[in-house]
């Protein structure tokens, strides 16, 4: 992502850490907003599963509603990311 960012804006290396932490924060806040404005613990999967959000992939957006309702058995590699 850094470098990403660095083609785009004029940024010196000393920047990393915080434009990392930056959009680090705005990613848990876009995840948040998503959640409450799309999520419904109340409803059955099923239901949820059929309606993503326009910005989610169908199939993370039913990976999403499936975790949310403690449903998705949660495991994670040896590089931290989730697997089924």
């Amino acid at each position: 992502m850094f470098a990403l960012v660095l083609q785009k804006f004029d940024f010196s290396a000393g920047h990393k850490r915080w434009i990392l932490g930056s959009l680090s924060k705005k990613w848990r806040n876009w995840k948040a907003t998503v959640k409450r404005d799309n999520f419904d613990s109340d409803l059955p999967i099923e239901e949820q599963i059929h309606s993503p959000p326009d910005r989610v992939q169908a199939d993370q957006w039913k990976e999403l509603v499936k975790y949310w309702h403690g449903d998705a058995k949660v495991v994670k590699d040896d590089d931290g990311c989730f697997m089924d």
